[in-house]
């Protein structure tokens, strides 16, 4: 049985929730004054580096697929 296919949805998943809804939860939470102060502060860090992950990972992945056509095309 080739599971590769569930092995790419768990990580794309889990990926997902780690970047995007951990984030928001995070500023969610702020902004309701359930954390402050230094938590604050880790919610902003954790954002700004979800959003250069995911602009990096855009980018890198844009590279990859470009050699990927120049090597196979």
């Amino acid at each position: 049985m080739d599971n590769s296919t569930l092995k790419g949805h768990i990580l794309f998943w889990g990926t997902m929730s780690i970047i995007f809804v951990i984030p928001l939860l995070l500023i969610l939470l702020s902004y309701v004054n359930i954390i402050s102060g230094t938590a604050d502060y880790i919610a902003a860090y954790g954002v700004i580096a979800s959003f250069v992950y995911i602009i990096g990972g855009g980018i890198w992945s844009f590279i990859q697929d470009k050699k990927d056509l120049a090597t196979c095309g």
